[in-house]
C-alpha cells in the first residue's frame, strides 16, 4: 500500500504520496511527514497558500513538465506573469530547490520565438488569453490605441500570443484580382472579443467564419511583409507562403507549376483535406500586434490592424491524429 499524505490548502484537499514527497527532497514536505514532526503521524497539514498553483506543483513532484504554463493552469485572478513568479514564492516556501532554479532560470525561448525578436520591440510577449481575460502584466494597455505600453511619451504596440488558434484563410476578388483574406479564431476569441474589443472603444474588424459547420467569431488579420511562418515545421517567407496558397488554391494551376518550395507539398495536403474555399490551418503559437492607425480616408477615421509577426501552423487533421484513444 502507497504512503498517502493529505494537505488541505484553503479548505481543498491534495493527496501527496511518498515518491512525490521525495522527488525534490529535502523539502517542506519531507521535513514534516517523513521527520520527527507530529504531522507524521497524523499524515495531514492545513496551509493557507493557493490551491490552484499548488496544482501545478503536484504536477512537478510527479516528474512533469510544467513549463511554459498552460493558459488554462492560469489561476483566473493572475496574469501568467504572475503565477509564474506567485509559484517562484510557493517553490521557495515549500522548499522546492529544483523548481526554484527551474523558475528563476527559464530554459531558452524556442528556436521559433528567438527568430522573432526582431520585431518585439522591446517587450516581452504577452499572453493573449490575459488581455482577453483583462488581466494586463504591468505596464500594459488596452485602450483604443490597441494593445501596447509606453516607452517615454511614445506608445508601442507590444507583441502578443496565442497557442492553439485557427487561422482560417479564405479569398475575395476585387477590382478582377484575387486576395487572400485571413483571420483568427479561437473558443476564447469567439466568446470574448467582441465585449473586451467593444468596452475599450477599439474598432477592429471581425467576421464570422463557419468551422465545421459552427459559426464562429474571427478577427481580420494579415501578415506582415517581414513575418516568418512554418508549416509543418518547413519556414517559409510570406511571399513564398502566399505563393502557395495561390498555388494549392489553383489560381496559378497547380498541375502546371512545378513545386518550388517545401511548403508546397504541405500546403496542397492542406487544401485537399480542407476544400478549396476556406482552408484552416491550427496555429500551435502565433506571434501579433493590435494597434489602430488614421484609415487613409477622407474622414480619417481609425482602423485597427492585427498584424501577424510570425505563426507556426500544422494540419488540423494532423493534429487529431496525434490524439492516443482508448477504448
Amino acid at each position: 500500500m502507497l504512503d498517502k499524505y493529505i494537505v488541505t490548502l484553503r479548505g481543498e484537499s491534495f493527496t501527496l504520496y511518498r515518491d512525490q514527497i521525495e522527488f525534490d527532497a529535502p523539502n517542506y514536505f519531507s521535513a514534516l511527514f517523513l521527520g520527527d514532526f507530529s504531522e507524521s503521524q497524523t499524515r495531514t497539514v492545513e496551509l493557507s497558500r493557493s490551491p490552484e498553483l499548488f496544482r501545478i506543483i503536484t504536477n512537478y513532484m510527479s516528474g512533469y513538465t510544467i513549463v511554459p504554463l498552460a493558459v488554462t493552469s492560469v489561476p483566473p485572478e493572475m496574469t501568467s506573469d504572475a503565477a509564474l513568479e506567485n509559484l517562484r514564492r510557493d517553490a521557495e516556501f515549500y522548499g522546492l530547490q529544483g523548481l526554484v532554479a527551474l523558475l528563476s532560470n527559464p530554459p531558452p525561448p524556442p528556436r521559433f520565438s528567438a527568430a522573432c525578436d526582431v520585431f518585439f520591440l522591446d517587450h516581452q510577449v504577452v499572453d493573449f488569453a490575459d488581455v482577453l481575460r483583462g488581466k494586463l502584466p504591468p505596464g500594459v494597455l488596452f485602450d483604443e490605441r490597441g494593445v501596447g505600453t509606453m516607452k517615454g511619451q511614445a506608445w508601442l504596440a507590444v507583441p502578443l500570443l496565442a497557442v492553439d488558434t485557427l487561422l482560417v484563410v479564405g479569398h475575395t476578388i476585387r477590382r478582377n484580382k484575387i486576395h487572400n483574406v485571413m483571420s483568427l479564431t479561437s473558443p476564447l476569441i469567439n466568446a470574448l472579443s467582441v465585449d473586451a474589443f467593444g468596452q475599450r472603444k477599439l474598432p477592429i474588424e471581425s467576421k464570422t467564419c463557419t468551422v465545421d459547420l459552427h459559426e464562429r467569431q474571427s478577427l481580420v488579420c494579415s501578415l506582415s511583409p517581414f513575418a516568418r511562418v512554418s508549416l509543418e515545421g518547413i519556414e517559409a517567407t510570406v511571399p513564398q507562403f502566399e505563393l502557395s496558397l495561390d498555388a494549392a488554391r489553383g489560381i496559378l494551376g497547380w498541375k502546371d507549376t512545378p513545386k518550388k518550395h517545401p511548403i508546397d507539398e504541405h500546403m496542397e495536403d492542406v487544401f485537399k483535406l480542407e476544400g478549396y474555399t476556406f482552408v484552416r490551418f491550427a496555429g500551435e503559437r502565433i506571434i501579433f500586434t493590435i494597434q489602430s492607425e488614421p484609415s487613409g480616408g477622407w474622414d480619417d477615421t481609425l482602423t485597427t490592424k492585427v498584424e501577424i509577426l510570425a505563426a507556426r501552423l500544422v494540419s488540423r487533421y494532423n493534429v487529431a491524429r496525434d490524439f492516443t484513444w482508448s477504448p
